[in-house]
């Protein structure tokens, strides 16, 4: 249980788990809270939301809420992924400046929590245990991260056997994107920008406006799309562009959920 039972002497220890409301996250939060399930743990589900997730997302945590009969808080930056894009004058965040993470889940986390002492429950999985070590900037002399998956030896394999013995494997988001995340992220292959865009034609539109207003206001810069230096979304979605091989492994550590 990873630091149950810690202390600061400042108040009670607060558990939390974080969800994306991806597979990892999801599958963690029922493993802890209905596998496990000992004692009167009181768990604390969050879920930071950047107001650019796909409906599908949504759907699938308001399911998992009412299956684990435990609310999950939502908490967000009021002005969402759109409303702070265009605060940046429509500059897109790209592998060098990752606003959006910092934004909109990291600033956010920080704010509910507080200065309260916590241990967060991150769902990383053991067959991707080198990722504990990166640096994750959520990170705070008073938050305690734990990896329950990494320290039980849950692999993939085993995450879907959580699920589905839940009955919650089947998520359509999935068939849009193979992680979590925003809709609009700038970590996504061309293969699901272009499912993305059939199934939601209307956020197509969107992104083609906000790409359209980068070029006015950033004169003289090079186009920068949602997946590249000189990548025109246009082309992308037109299929003149070649899909770009593995670049959503690379999705920054708190955005990240298989």
């Amino acid at each position: 249980r990873g630091g149950a039972g810690r202390d600061s002497g400042g108040g009670a220890m607060r558990h939390i788990i974080p969800v994306s409301g991806g597979r990892d996250s999801s599958a963690l939060a029922v493993w802890l809270c209905k596998d496990l399930a000992l004692g009167e743990m009181p768990y604390e589900l969050v879920f930071t939301d950047t107001k650019a997730e796909l409906p599908e997302l949504y759907d699938y945590l308001n399911r998992l809420e009412t299956y684990l009969g435990i609310t999950i808080t939502r908490i967000s930056d009021p002005r969402g992924y759109e409303g702070l894009l265009e605060s940046f004058n429509y500059f897109f965040p790209n592998q060098g400046a990752r606003w959006c993470t910092e934004r909109l889940k990291i600033r956010p986390f920080q704010k509910w929590l507080g200065q309260d002492e916590a241990t967060v429950y991150i769902a990383i999985r053991a067959d991707e245990a080198e990722r504990v070590d990166q640096r994750y900037t959520l990170s705070k002399r008073r938050i305690h991260r734990v990896f329950p998956f990494v320290e039980r030896d849950i692999d993939k394999a085993r995450v879907e056997t959580i699920l589905k013995r839940h009955g919650l494997w089947d998520h359509p988001m999935y068939a849009l994107k193979p992680r979590s995340g925003c809709w609009c992220c700038f970590y996504q292959s061309a293969t699901s920008w272009r499912k993305i865009a059939q199934r939601y034609p209307d956020l197509a539109e969107r992104a083609l406006e906000w790409e359209r207003l980068h070029k006015v206001q950033n004169p003289g810069t090079q186009t920068f799309s949602y997946i590249g230096q000189g990548r025109s979304l246009k082309n992308v979605l037109a299929q003149e562009e070649i899909d770009f091989g593995d670049i959503f492994d690379k999705a920054c550590g708190e955005c990240r959920d298989d």
